[in-house]
């Protein structure tokens, strides 16, 4: 049998909060956990699950690479943005291919309403 960690012990080990390890269970980005009398007991983590938890995380030699592996998974992640017809003509109707009416004509300033007498 493995060895058992609870969530304060396993918080402990890697310099977390108990709280933060909550956070990853919640959003199941933390490794995996059982609980022994269902929901309402503690969170235990086995030792080979940790490791296999820890083995998933990607490694870098540099900050950089960090970060770059970063930009990349953000920009995969964002849908590709609609371009522009490249000829820069606007749809008829529209004023400047908003989708809105064009504006009509200025109002005139009505005399009647004027301030200055």
């Amino acid at each position: 049998m493995s060895a058992l960690l609870s969530n304060a012990q396993l918080a402990e080990r890697f310099g977390f909060t108990p709280q933060y390890l909550r956070v990853l269970r919640m959003t199941g980005r933390g490794p995996k956990f059982f609980r022994i009398n269902g929901a309402t007991s503690r969170a235990f983590y086995r030792e080979e699950d940790i490791e296999s938890w820890l083995a998933e995380r990607p490694t870098f030699s540099s900050t950089m690479d960090e970060r770059r592996a970063s930009h990349a998974k953000a920009q995969a992640a964002k849908p590709k943005a609609t371009r522009r017809r490249a000829s820069g003509k606007h749809s008829e109707g529209d004023a400047r291919s908003t989708g809105r009416p064009a504006r009509g004509p200025a109002r005139a300033t009505d005399p009647r309403r004027s301030r200055s007498k």
